[in-house]
């Protein structure tokens, strides 16, 4: 590969000026040859002016404008479909970069490894947003030590990733484009989790680019959509996700149990128990985010043909078997958004059926667990720090 290769930088962005005024001046700032760099925003149908002072502006930036919002998976695509780099970063526009942020992206590409996530940090440097990206089952995915204290060096390495944070993500564009790029369906959430998982089967790898550094404005630009349509996609996005992606014998014993903790988590949202509901006269008043969790199982199963499809060009193709993907990242039996102790025994129950446990460990030998009881005088966190114990 070519050190400095050609690479166009692609910012969705909608209502976002006042974003893209911090982050342009640090993109201009990059260590990075201009002539192998360019810029692209792809402006959802803002309402604020941002094509008009972009062309005062930025001239150089490359404005592609759509008559309506298409969503963050959409406009990527549209983004990486006008350009002809050789690679393309995609980039929220609630960012600002440092100087080495698109070399740091470039430095682990080799051979398979087609796409980089970088680190994100909190907008003042201080805490971790995106290190380390994590699955259970059911295609949602967590960022670990999101929130956490930063220490450099405790993620100073480069490392194999089941996905890459779409927000400062690196990607061969050819590649993007023949695997599918993002799914437009998703509109937002999950779209960067289901492209790792699906480059990872069709035997491409993901890689962490610590030298890439970015700092983001949690959920400046997300919290548009309102709770209940988050928690929408979020649940109906998952389900896609583990329908494309999983093998046939996988999903037969999966499916039902996603489907089942679905219902736990917007029975909890609702705070209603069964016996309740069964005891109920009339109408019952929901919780919306519960609601929206019920219409993303309505939403999912209307769009079945269309994702049949997907599944049977990703399956098709697929290189990796289940077993091999989940020995590479082992799925997370916890969901932070519901952390209740019963969900996770379910989520655990249910991917025991799936016959792909136990974890292997060296020589193939059944990787042992022990139950640890921790007894401490302090209140346990995850940076406890005490006479000989990390908890």
């Amino acid at each position: 590969m070519i050190a400095t290769p050609p690479v166009d930088v692609i910012i969705p962005s909608l209502n976002g000026r006042d974003h893209l005024a911090l982050l342009l001046p640090t993109l201009a700032a990059l260590d990075y040859p201009r002539d192998r760099l360019a810029l692209i925003v792809v402006d959802n149908a803002s309402e604020d002016g941002t094509p008009e002072w972009l062309a005062a502006r930025w001239p150089a930036v490359c404005v592609l404008r759509a008559e309506r919002n298409l969503g963050f998976a959409a406009a990527c695509n549209w983004g990486a479909r006008s350009s002809r780099a050789e690679y393309v970063a995609f980039l929220n526009n609630d960012m600002r970069v440092a100087p080495e942020w698109l070399g740091g992206l470039l430095a682990p590409i080799a051979d398979r490894v087609v796409c980089t996530g970088g680190t994100i940090l909190s907008w003042d440097g201080q805490r971790v947003d995106f290190v380390e990206g994590a699955l259970n089952w059911y295609g949602r995915a967590f960022q670990r030590d999101q929130g956490l204290p930063y220490r450099a060096e405790r993620y100073a390495d480069p490392r194999p990733l089941p996905f890459a944070c779409g927000g400062s993500l690196l990607i061969h564009r050819e590649t993007f484009l023949q695997v599918g790029g993002f799914d437009e369906d998703f509109f937002a959430y999950f779209e960067d989790v289901d492209l790792g998982w699906r480059l990872w089967l069709l035997g491409y790898q993901v890689w962490f680019a610590p030298q890439s550094v970015a700092y983001h404005r949690l959920h400046a630009t997300g919290v548009h959509l309102g709770i209940a349509r988050r928690y929408a996609l979020s649940e109906r996005n998952a389900l896609w996700t583990m329908f494309k992606n999983l093998e046939q014998p996988t999903l037969d014993r999966l499916l039902p149990g996603a489907l089942l903790l679905q219902t736990e988590r917007a029975l909890g949202l609702a705070a209603l128990l069964p016996d309740e509901i069964e005891a109920a006269e009339g109408n019952l008043t929901v919780a919306a985010p519960a609601a929206a969790i019920w219409a993303a199982q309505e939403e999912a199963l209307a769009a079945l043909p269309a994702v049949e499809h997907k599944r049977a060009s990703i399956q098709s193709r697929r290189t990796l078997s289940d077993a091999e993907f989940f020995a590479l990242f082992p799925p997370v039996h916890h969901n932070p958004l519901f952390p209740g102790r019963a969900h996770n025994v379910n989520e655990r129950r249910f991917w025991s059926s799936a016959g792909l446990e136990p974890e292997k460990g060296a020589g193939g030998a059944a990787r042992h667990r022990p139950r640890l009881l921790i007894l401490c005088h302090e209140k346990l966190g995850p940076r406890l720090a005490g006479p000989a114990i990390r908890a």
